[in-house]
């Protein structure tokens, strides 16, 4: 018989051998728990949502791309090419959906071997922006912890914190530092700037000005390289003016794209960031015209962003031409004629206020605009006297009438029965309580009586006999001397007359911020003393 001590151990190492044994049977039922649920999952995936999952990788995406179209032309009225497009060559880049910047740089950089790219388009911003990424490790070293711990302290979103931390790495970057960007290094910049400028799909324009035979040759021989990647040679056009009349207009360039006050204006009406839109007068006016229906393709992509397919949509078609009403060189003559009155009159005396002339000439039977021509007086860089083209200035711009007033005054007097056909009235110089004399250029002596007719009204421009009229109509007499007093209601009648021949009111002329002309001081309250 053995002693209970023997006893007790030998009872512990049976209970304990059973407990080992337990859970190790409770371990490999978990295993085997573990990898059944396993089995059956990868059974599910692949016998059951098997066929679904290979159809999202073989899935293609449709993704439209708009390709520009050469503007319309502008002619004069006789044919003549005002505005028309040159053919340049160009070269783009094109990213794909998947497009890493790393491989953006490999490109960039290859590219600045084959062609030459001016830097002066880079920023400070795009100097920092782009040493960081050449100095990632360095650059970031910059910001100290405490700094670091600043900014995550703020109670900002996460992209706010890290556009903060980011803004203060350029902070910290020495001109210094800068500076140790070497010539290649920034025409790299320069073209890696433009590269990344558009979206995904979008064809950006990296060179289209200066593109010389050897480059366009050096690179398109080579756009099956991988390096080269996204890279292409096209066909570019330049907006190209024979004239220099600014109610022509201007256009923007791929550089500078759409007008930021304008960018949704155009968005919505699926123009691209870069588009060349109409920015004044024509150009502005008849941009739908002009702008043509650029070229659709939609690129094919398959469930990782690459491109498979290229399908064209839609061929797209030039902008319409547009013919206008003015005779070019019946413009270029008057243009002479106004230049050189303008100056001989600034060379008279009195020429002080002498700026600006203008001269438009249109068909009586059509209303169409033959020539318009506007001259300002101004310096050159070099301080002399210049004469510039300010045709857009008869129709933006305001002045008093003046004597050609008196036709419209006459005819206002006829239809109001202030004045008769063939009537005749005294020219003579009228003076009102507390006010200057008031007379006809030809007539200036006080009491000096001159009977004279509509028509000599007209010929000898008489102040005195539009004066007359105005009173019949206000139904006003005048005495020597004493006030006078016209109510409002008299001024509108003008007014309203006037409008009739285009004073105070806009013609409708086909051209944008057209002026509504010089309307004068509000119509005075009644009883007003003249």
């Amino acid at each position: 018989m053995k002693p209970p001590q023997k006893r007790r151990i030998s009872l512990a190492r049976v209970k304990l051998q059973s407990n080992t044994a337990f859970r190790m049977n409770v371990l490999f039922f978990t295993i085997f728990l573990l990898f059944s649920i396993l089995i059956l999952r990868l059974g599910f995936l692949q016998i059951v949502k098997g066929e679904d999952y290979a159809r999202a990788i073989a899935r293609t995406e449709e993704v439209p791309v708009n390709t520009s179209v050469p503007r319309g032309r502008i002619f004069d009225s006789e044919g003549r090419i005002q505005v028309g497009n040159t053919p340049v060559n160009a070269i783009t880049y094109t990213a794909m959906q998947t497009t890493k910047r790393e491989e953006m740089m490999i490109v960039a950089r290859e590219l600045a071997r084959l062609i030459e790219k001016d830097d002066n388009k880079v920023t400070l911003r795009d100097k920092q922006d782009f040493y960081i990424q050449l100095n990632t490790e360095s650059a970031t070293k910059k910001v100290t912890d405490k700094e670091k711990e600043a900014i995550a302290a703020q109670d900002i979103p996460e992209k706010e914190k890290q556009q903060a931390l980011d803004a203060l790495i350029r902070e910290k970057i020495t001109d210094k530092e800068l500076a140790s960007l070497s010539a290649e290094d920034l025409e790299v910049l320069a073209i890696y700037r433009e590269m990344t400028s558009g979206y995904a799909l979008t064809p950006q324009m990296i060179k289209n000005e200066g593109v010389t035979d050897e480059e366009f040759a050096r690179v398109s021989e080579r756009l099956t390289d991988p390096k080269l990647k996204g890279v292409n040679t096209v066909t570019d056009w330049k907006r190209v003016k024979s004239s220099d009349l600014t109610i022509l207009g201007s256009t923007t360039t791929p550089e500078t794209g759409i007008p930021a006050t304008k960018l949704d204006y155009y968005l919505a009406r699926d123009y691209s960031r870069n588009d060349r839109v109409g920015t004044s007068f024509l150009e502005q006016q008849y941009e739908a015209v002009l702008q043509g229906q650029k070229s659709v393709v939609k690129n094919v992509t398959d469930g990782q962003g690459s491109v498979i397919e290229t399908l064209p949509v839609d061929e797209g078609k030039a902008g319409k031409d547009l013919v206008l009403s003015i005779d070019s060189e019946l413009q270029s003559e008057l243009e002479k004629i106004v230049e050189n009155k303008l100056l001989q009159l600034k060379a008279g005396p009195s020429s002080k206020l002498v700026k600006d002339a203008y001269l438009v000439m249109m068909d009586p039977q059509t209303g169409e605009v033959l020539s318009m021509v506007g001259k300002r007086l101004g310096e050159d860089e070099n301080g002399n006297q210049a004469v510039y083209d300010y045709a857009f200035g008869t129709f933006t711009a305001s002045h008093e009438m003046g004597s050609t007033v008196k036709g419209a005054t006459l005819l206002t007097g006829y239809s109001e029965g202030a004045v008769e056909l063939n009537e005749v009235q005294i020219d003579e110089p009228l003076k009102f309580a507390s006010t200057p004399q008031k007379n006809s250029v030809f007539n200036t002596q006080l009491f000096n009586r001159i009977p004279i007719s509509d028509l000599m009204a007209i010929e000898r421009s008489s102040n005195v006999y539009m004066f007359k009229i105005a009173l019949k109509i206000a139904g006003a007499e005048y005495q020597y001397n004493r006030g006078l007093y016209i109510a409002p209601e008299s001024f509108a009648t003008m007014r309203n007359s006037f409008a009739q021949f285009g004073l105070g009111v806009k013609t409708g002329i086909d051209l944008p911020n057209e002026a509504t002309g010089y309307m004068g001081g509000t119509s005075p309250g009644p009883n007003c003393s003249i």
